[in-house]
């Protein structure tokens, strides 16, 4: 076994809200079901306690990339929002409760094209899509517009709000990048005509917003 070090950006259950950092064993992998967790990348970890007593997780469990789990953060969030403590005494009792699971959510679809301003397709352009909530956490979906400048956006729900940024390496001429869209909840399918007309990185300003975001959670 060995034991991974994890710095928290958020708690969704089971742990105490202000944890900063938590130690999860896992196996080594090559069989015993270890899972690869990896330097930089981002994680949405489901544990248990172990019989010592440890948090562990591997790959038979729902632990996956941040940027693969937009509908389980999005269930988790729901269902915390919602959520309410039920406290058992030391005495046999019966005790009733109405329990209501939060609306399922649906996929949305969510495509696009990517267009310089002069009108010609922005083949190649990577879409980005954050959760503007949660900035810390990092891209909840990510895409690439084909030689005609299309994309589709895989995994967004209709319950869950998002933000949108378009940008191309555009060597030797820089980096572009679209005004970042704002995409509210709804079940409408969005087409959406994003133009490569600032010379910037717009995902720059809210990566710097999620630092500010998860230093104000600390």
């Amino acid at each position: 076994m060995r034991t991974v070090r994890l710095q928290v950006g958020e708690v969704l259950s089971g742990l105490e809200r202000d944890l900063k950092e938590v130690e999860v064993v896992t196996g080594m992998g090559g069989g015993d079901c270890g899972y690869g967790f990896q330097v930089g990348e981002a994680y949405v970890v489901y544990a248990y306690r172990n019989s010592e007593g440890r948090l562990s997780t591997g790959i038979c469990s729902r632990t996956r990339p941040l940027k693969d789990a937009a509908e389980n953060l999005a269930y988790m969030h729901a269902v915390g929002a919602a959520a309410a403590v039920i406290y058992f005494s030391d005495e046999a009792e019966i005790q009733h409760f109405d329990l209501m699971l939060p609306d399922r959510q649906s996929e949305r679809l969510v495509e696009g094209t990517v267009l310089w301003p002069d009108g010609r397709p922005a083949a190649g352009a990577l879409l980005l899509v954050m959760d503007p909530r949660w900035l810390w956490q990092g891209f909840v979906a990510r895409a690439t517009a084909d030689v005609q400048g299309h994309f589709v956006l895989p995994g967004l729900f209709d319950g869950t709000p998002y933000r949108l940024h378009a940008t191309l390496i555009n060597p030797p001429y820089g980096t572009a990048s679209a005004e970042p869209v704002d995409i509210q909840t709804g079940k409408n399918p969005l087409n959406l005509r994003l133009i490569l007309s600032r010379p910037d990185n717009s995902v720059s300003e809210d990566q710097r917003k999620g630092t500010e975001q998860f230093r104000n959670k600390q």
